[in-house]
């Protein structure tokens, strides 16, 4: 028997399963498999998973994807939820839990946060093994109901997975028992993890390989594909303020249906617009877009950043809780908001500047505050990354200083030596490192990306080339973008570069270059440009403008351009001009996923 490329997890094993599948070993790094049992038992196997990682890597890896799955799938079943008791004690009956960890689980009385502390410590076990036990335990609970969903979700097995290319032109087919190679395919190799879950009748088998798996197909596999989904002033969601809350869930669920059609692997979801939380909070009032009136909690009562995760995981979408840091509010007064609203709170620091209320980034209380929110959120929250905008302090109004001379004064007297500007940055930059170490300190692989102003400074040192004007956002917001992408900062940048390729003033594929350029992403930090969807309807793009702007950030992935970013996320649910058709059909008809950062746990 002739045998291609396919290395399996447990060298010099046999596998045979009612003599259809033929699985060999040949030394420790090749086996074969019959291209007709492929073929025939396809459709009862669930799709696979693409592990970048060593081997034991990607088994816990695995593992671990597969343990938050079923936790969500858990949580989303609210008609039927499983008995908490019966499940702790099983657990702690199969070791996966000790009796000490069963009886401080017991204390809690919440169901949720029950199984958020179960899961928890079931993750810091070893991750696979404690999957499989896992399956045993919902078995003997007659819970095949969950496993059935788990099984059926071929997204999670489609999109959740890490991959990247380790070698070039290496020839791969699936053969036939008589050894003739039917199908050679491909050009790139990748590293694979394959996991085939088998549900038939009342046999389900794991078959666990490591393979080397290639194509030309697998060429754009690898792409962050994203969208920013607003709720300030009700954006994108929810389409009005007091929806029932089945209503809204029900609209979340669409975004996410339409996200999943459309092949796309990340969401930027707007949990903090102004001070306020589309979330329970004890930290700040649950936010007006969303109940109708500030402060007030949703009836009947639900948490959309919770059903959002669940939902978004359960279809393979990572999600990023996206935070405005110092934005008070969306008008020039605190009349509208609660008591518990920061610009309330420490309204000695939130001040009216333009048509809006801003918090004062000099003020220890405004950095603690937000900070505190961050951690929050990483803490309570199965979120993927937090996320910042554009931002800072405020886009300046013409003739009109913002009003810090207080916070500004007491730096001076305490012993400060920086001038008005550089403290004003370096106010926002104690505040990026803040977060990020913070983020990293409570759970590593959660990510912290921002999106600033797409261009850095106009013709300045550091800055951008000199046929690029506009805005300076280093002087105007007071926000050194490339000082944090340089330090560390960040695991990704997204530029908001939201203007045309042409003409050459702000130029998207002159700023794309520069920001990818090595001598300014010097750690080699992910880039994933901003597009401005939303100017198709506002400003008459024609829609070949966005798809040239893909190509373009597609044509530079080998230099860390990995992918976009569209705003905003109606533009798609409208498919204004066909705009979503052409995602579907071309840009995005494909699934992908997203890029691993190596420097991440």
């Amino acid at each position: 028997m002739r045998n291609f490329p396919l290395a399996v997890v447990y060298p010099a094993m046999r596998y045979n399963i009612n003599d259809e599948v033929h699985v060999k070993a040949k030394g420790s790094s090749y086996a074969a498999i019959s291209s007709e049992w492929f073929t025939s038992q396809w459709s009862f196997y669930e799709q696979i998973v693409l592990n970048h990682s060593p081997r034991t890597m990607a088994m816990n890896d695995l593992g671990a994807t597969a343990l938050r799955t079923l936790k969500s799938i858990i949580i989303m079943e609210v008609n039927k939820p499983i008995d908490k008791d019966l499940f702790l004690h099983k657990l702690a009956e199969k070791n996966l839990i000790s009796e000490a960890e069963e009886e401080k689980i017991k204390e809690i009385t919440t169901y949720r946060k029950v199984l958020d502390e179960t899961f928890s410590i079931l993750l810091t076990k070893k991750p696979l093994p404690t999957y499989i036990n896992l399956q045993r335990i919902l078995k003997e609970m007659k819970r095949d109901d969950i496993l059935d969903k788990f099984l059926r979700n071929r997204r999670i097995f489609l999109l959740r997975f890490r991959n990247r290319v380790i070698s070039a032109h290496i020839s791969v087919g699936i053969i036939t028992p008589a050894g003739r190679m039917v199908i050679r395919v491909f050009d790139y190799a990748y590293r694979v993890s394959v996991v085939i879950h088998r549900w038939k009748a009342n046999m389900m088998t794991m078959l666990l390989l490591w393979i080397l798996f290639v194509g030309t197909a697998l060429g754009q596999m690898m792409e962050f594909r994203g969208a920013w989904v607003a709720t300030v002033q009700n954006i994108d969601w929810p389409s009005q303020p007091g929806l029932d809350s089945s209503v809204a869930q029900s609209e979340l669920s669409d975004i996410l249906d339409l996200m999943e059609v459309l092949n796309m692997n990340a969401v930027f979801f707007q949990v903090r617009p102004h001070g306020d939380a589309m979330y329970e909070s004890d930290l700040e009032p649950w936010s007006s877009y969303l109940t109708g009136t500030a402060g007030e909690a949703p009836s009947p009562f639900w948490d959309p950043l919770d059903f959002f995760v669940n939902a978004a995981h359960s279809r393979g979408i990572e999600v990023h809780a996206w935070l405005n840091p110092y934005r008070g509010n969306m008008r020039s007064s605190t009349n509208d908001l609660p008591d518990d609203h920061p610009c309330v709170v420490y309204n000695e620091f939130c001040y009216p500047y333009g048509n809006y209320m801003w918090m004062d980034p000099g003020a220890a209380v405004v950095a603690d505050q937000t900070y505190n929110v961050v951690i929050d959120i990483t803490t309570r929250y199965d979120v993927d990354g937090i996320h910042f905008d554009d931002y800072f302090y405020p886009y300046p109004v013409d003739g009109v200083p913002f009003p810090d001379d207080a916070t500004y004064d007491d730096y001076l007297s305490g012993g400060g030596q920086m001038g008005l500007a550089d403290w004003r940055r370096d106010n926002v930059n104690r505040l990026m490192q803040r977060c990020y170490n913070g983020i990293k300190a409570v759970k590593p692989n959660v990510k912290f990306t921002l999106s600033p102003f797409g261009i850095y400074r106009p013709c300045e040192e550091n800055g951008m080339p000199c046929d690029i004007v506009g805005f300076d956002p280093y002087d105007g917001l007071y926000a050194d973008a490339l000082w944090w992408l340089q330090s560390g900062w960040v695991d990704a940048m997204i530029p908001q570069l939201y203007w045309r390729d042409q003409p050459a003033a702000q130029s998207y594929s002159t700023l794309l270059e520069w920001w990818i350029s090595p001598e300014v992403n010097t750690r080699g930090r992910h880039i994933y440009a901003g597009n401005a969807l939303y100017r198709i309807d506002e400003q008459d793009w024609p829609i070949s403008e966005i798809r040239n702007q893909i190509e373009i950030s597609r044509s530079l992935s080998s230099q860390l351009s990995l992918g976009n970013v569209q705003f905003s996320f109606n533009v798609l649910q409208a498919n204004t001009k066909g705009v979503t058709d052409m995602f579907r059909n071309e840009l995005y008809n494909q699934p992908a996923v997203v890029p691993p950062m190596p420097w991440l746990p």
